[in-house]
């Protein structure tokens, strides 16, 4: 593989993380009603979104997209506690991860457009 075709091979990464990275914003914004509590069905939502952000910290940074994977292990530190604690989010948590999931989205917009693709 020579260096254009490699780098071929990156951008098209980047576009279907990026794809998947909506994909995983959306999931969770539509499940932000049942983050919170202490029920069961809210542990369970907190560990599926817990583990959808973590495994995004990573590979954003590999792709060459810091700011988003700056933004996602923010959104990662945010569940974190809860998600080891085994309880659902506070009010207080909630509002910081619908802000973050805001941000991330602008972020991974912008980064998008900043890179030929």
């Amino acid at each position: 593989m020579n260096d254009s075709e490699f780098l071929e091979s990156i951008a098209k990464s980047r576009v279907s993380f990026l794809a998947m990275l909506a994909d995983k914003i959306q999931e969770t914004d539509a499940a932000l009603v049942h983050l919170g509590g202490n029920s069961k069905y809210s542990v369970c939502a907190v560990e599926d979104a817990y583990r959808r952000f973590h495994d995004l910290c990573g590979i954003s940074s590999t792709l060459g997209l810091d700011a988003t994977g700056r933004v996602a292990r923010t959104i990662d530190a945010i569940l974190s506690v809860p998600f080891r604690a085994r309880r659902g989010l506070s009010q207080d948590e909630l509002r910081k991860l619908n802000s973050g999931l805001r941000f991330l989205n602008l972020i991974a917009c912008n980064e998008m457009r900043s890179r030929e693709f």
